[in-house]
């Protein structure tokens, strides 16, 4: 008895580790899922936001993936996925008509890309006077803490 109860909840689970297409992501609204998709494109939005588009078209698009700016130390250089083929595991939540899920962390992609390289630090040769070697400002400990001892008064000599 015990083993069918296994088996019966053991077959209503979905296969660990299989993942869907974009097409069939707004099956899975309010779940943890995992979804495998080649990244078409990647852009930039207004608010500093990077998209990942998986169709040619992006209002035909059934799925997209959002990382905010505030996520990228965590995730690495997304636009270095363009191109590739990715396992993307997380909540699908419903944005701009479309599935989608937040890319906040590198262990959400699979495949070997778990470890993107940092995205740069905004630096242009054009801007001149910004960069600077700095000001040596001397060690803590070099600096007094106590002020210098009085000198002895000439008053008590002429006493």
């Amino acid at each position: 008895m015990a083993r069918l109860l296994i088996v019966i909840f053991l077959s209503s689970l979905p296969a660990w580790g299989q993942c869907v297409s974009i097409s069939d992501a707004r099956q899975h609204m309010g779940k943890k899922t995992c979804i495998v998709a080649k990244v078409l494109k990647v852009t930039e939005s207004e608010n500093g936001a990077f998209l990942l588009h998986f169709c040619a078209e992006d209002a035909a698009c059934p799925f997209v993936v959002r990382a905010f700016p505030v996520d990228l130390d965590y995730v690495g250089d997304v636009r270095q996925l363009e191109g590739k083929e990715i396992e993307i595991t997380g909540k699908i939540q419903t944005w701009n008509h479309q599935a989608e899920i937040l890319l906040r962390d590198a262990d959400q992609l699979k495949n070997g890309l778990l470890r993107l390289p940092p995205i740069p630090k905004a630096y242009s040769a054009e801007s001149r006077g910004n960069a600077s070697p700095g000001k040596f400002s001397g060690n803590k400990t070099t600096k007094r803490s106590h002020a210098h001892p009085k000198e002895p008064s000439d008053e008590l000599d002429q006493e």
